[in-house]
């Protein structure tokens, strides 16, 4: 018999491709976020089924997920400065580009401080969290004016999704439980009555929802279609205006084609975090031995322990009968602590949580500082999570924003210039370029000696180096307000550049 709706086959697909990994995915949870609800069972606030907290002997694997989740937040979608570089989304004349700046900096201003009045921050660490398994997702609806903007993350437990043409992300879907007395609050233009036909009526009954949207195509190009669907029947689907932003946006590490669903960092990291909590057990199993451990004596009629001995106790034994012995002997455990190390260092590496730091007694040099963070920023630059999260998340909320009337558009000659945003993925090479810097520098000084300082000019490369790296904190002074100092050092007269 087939479907009453294409959408009810293709959201069973969608969970399909989820289950071939949902083993991989609640291994995850198990070792990296134990509190989790797994795949496979009911998605609501009260019904979870999560690993007991003393099933687990070791906790670096999720003290690397926090830290990993920490870093992402910061590095993808700060709270405290914009994510990603603005344009303009037409070429603009040379008189109008003063204009568009000071444009620009209100827009970049007004619509970064909206998005903090949301609890769009509030849910990016359980987000990224879900992302070192492999992927998560978040809803941002188009609220009334009346209300405010409040996002929901979709964890990978409730999250569906599948890939269009170009293995590109196409089906997105939420499925969740929600209490029968919320559906109008969350919901308040969407007829249930046919769906929740036959049931009673008691408020505090769960209801099995799926809100997801996905990609519609003619000839006139695509637009999102948003669907609700209760208890398997679909009930809305409609077109949203032409050039709407998806109100679903997933977060993925990678694909694995021909499945939508990847692996995520942390999946290289589950042998060593498995090991390293069977290392954990053993320790602590062999610890309780060495602390209370088991005895053998002899039988003689007389000496009887089994009641326990207590500190100063005396107990009598038979004249020549032999004294107690332990059982078990202490171990040197020092490989196994080194094992340890090792293991540890393999989980955080996965998580990009491997350096730079100070290994043995003399700490990294500033140049050896710089090139191991070029190459771990190397190794994290994920282009995927900014072309299917982070930009599409800005213009959804742009667009939200523009349609409640509390984000002006700029405006130049009367004409409304739409802005455009980039994905910065030149961090990691601007952090090589000042390591190499950096280096030549050294160098410089090093085989020159003072005729290197000379040739060096100290303001100019500091502030290349500054903007390189992004920095906003440091203050540099110039040439002409040190007078005072380019004579300490030898360089320039009368505020002249300071040599390095």
């Amino acid at each position: 018999m087939a479907d009453k709706n294409p959408l009810i086959g293709r959201i069973a697909t969608m969970r399909r491709d989820r289950g071939r990994v949902s083993d991989r995915i609640n291994e995850f949870y198990k070792m990296g976020v134990p509190e989790r609800p797994r795949v496979g069972t009911r998605t609501s606030r009260t019904i979870q089924n999560t690993a007991k907290v003393d099933e687990l002997f070791d906790e670096t694997l999720q003290t690397s997920v926090i830290d990993f989740a920490s870093d992402q937040v910061d590095y993808f979608v700060p709270d405290y400065k914009p994510w990603v570089k603005m344009k303009p989304g037409r070429a603009l004349a040379a008189a109008e580009q003063g204009q568009f700046k000071e444009g620009l900096k209100r827009y970049q201003d007004s619509l970064f401080d909206l998005i903090r009045k949301t609890n769009f921050y509030e849910h990016q660490d359980e987000i990224f969290k879900d992302v070192a398994g492999g992927a998560a997702g978040i809803v941002i609806p188009q609220q009334r004016a009346t209300l405010p903007v409040r996002c929901i993350p979709v964890l990978m437990g409730s999250l569906l999704f599948d890939e269009g043409a170009y293995d590109d992300l196409d089906g997105r879907a939420h499925e969740f439980y929600i209490p029968r007395r919320n559906l109008k609050v969350q919901f308040p233009d969407v007829d249930f009555s046919k769906a929740l036909l036959g049931k009673n009526n008691d408020p505090n009954q769960l209801i099995h929802i799926i809100q997801g949207c996905y990609q519609r195509w003619n000839t006139q190009g695509m637009r999102w279609v948003w669907f609700v669907m209760a208890e398997n029947e679909v009930v809305q689907e409609k077109v949203l205006p032409r050039g709407a932003p998806p109100p679903v946006l997933v977060a993925r590490w990678r694909n694995s084609p021909p499945s939508a669903w990847g692996p995520g960092p942390a999946d290289p990291a589950m042998a060593p975090a498995r090991t390293l909590d069977e290392l954990a057990y053993l320790n602590l199993k062999g610890l309780g031995k060495e602390v209370d451990p088991p005895f053998s004596y002899v039988n003689d009629g007389v000496f009887n322990p089994e009641g326990g001995v207590e500190p100063g106790d005396f107990l009598p034994r038979r004249d020549g009968s032999d004294a107690p012995e332990p059982l078990y002997q202490a171990k040197n455990n020092n490989n196994l602590f080194f094992e340890r190390e090792k293991l540890e260092m393999r989980v955080k590496r996965c998580l990009y949580q491997d350096g730079p730091f100070q290994r043995g007694d003399t700490p990294p040099t500033a140049t050896q500082w710089l090139s191991e963070e070029a190459r771990k920023e190397r190794r994290q630059a994920r282009r995927r999570i900014y072309r299917e999260y982070v930009l599409p998340c800005l213009q959804r909320f742009a667009y939200v924003f523009a349609r409640r009337g509390e984000l002006e558009p700029i405006e130049i000659g009367g004409e409304v210039v739409d802005v455009e945003f980039i994905s910065p993925m030149s961090k990691a090479s601007d952090v090589d370029e000042v390591s190499s810097g950096v280096q030549l520098a050294e160098s410089i000084v090093g085989i020159f000696g003072e005729a290197g300082i000379a040739s060096i000019d100290a303001y100019e490369t500091a502030e290349a180096w500054q903007e390189k790296l992004g920095d906003t904190t440091v203050k540099l002074k110039k040439p002409s307000e040190q007078p005072d100092i380019l004579n300490i050092l030898g360089g320039g007269k009368n505020g002249g550049t300071p040599k390095l």
